[in-house]
């Protein structure tokens, strides 16, 4: 099953329609807020950071990558995006905003007309699948614009790019603080941090 389910997201990426995207989510692993010599009040109440990733598949356009992606030749643009909080209750409302941030984001920012997203998340109930994630998806239409189609992995058949991603820009702010090139004790921190070094990260284009 988890074999089969690989094969029709790939299939679903390479043949994507025009006014879809493809959303896989995952909430990392929190971001210790560890200083490079931190006093012994700061050992024991560490802050930390809430990250929600989201590696999302979308068509070019012309304003956004400077190529339009059309039906006869689909250009595909790959991005991850990275929601960070201070707020440690990753809940279904968590999602909901994030859902509303990145629905924002590509119509707004990256000027694509949506008329499906595509969503791959784990079973977690407290997040993706539960009566009230249900109800909130049964509500996608009214709040952004367009229907969202949630598929959930395989149970244990979760991991994958996003969890990479997750924990490399977590490494690089570690690496950062104990080379002490930054100081980072808090939510707001690591946001600055990673915008100022990773604020345009490379986009990678898939011509079918």
């Amino acid at each position: 099953m988890a074999i089969w389910q690989r094969r029709q997201l790939d299939l679903l990426i390479d043949n994507l329609p025009l006014g879809h995207v493809v959303c896989i989510h995952d909430y990392s692993e929190s971001y210790s807020c560890r200083g490079k010599n931190e006093t012994q009040s700061e050992f024991f109440d560490i802050n930390k950071a809430s990250l929600h990733i989201t590696v999302l598949f979308r068509h070019a356009t012309l304003e956004c990558d400077g190529v339009e992606s059309t039906a006869v030749e689909p250009v595909i643009i790959k991005e991850h995006i990275f929601i960070i909080s201070d707020d440690l209750v990753q809940d279904y409302n968590s999602v909901h905003h994030c859902q509303m941030l990145i629905a924002n984001y590509v119509k707004d920012d990256v000027k694509t007309k949506v008329e499906k997203m595509h969503e791959f998340t784990d079973g977690c109930a407290a997040q993706y699948k539960s009566k009230h994630c249900a109800g909130d998806l049964s509500c996608s239409l009214a709040d952004f614009g367009f229907q969202i189609h949630r598929n959930y992995f395989e149970t244990s058949h979760a991991k994958g790019e996003q969890d990479t991603a997750g924990s490399h820009v977590k490494q690089q702010a570690s690496l950062a603080v104990l080379r002490g090139k930054a100081r980072i004790t808090n939510a707001k921190d690591l946001c600055s941090y990673l915008s100022s070094n990773f604020s345009k990260p490379a986009q990678s284009a898939f011509p079918s």
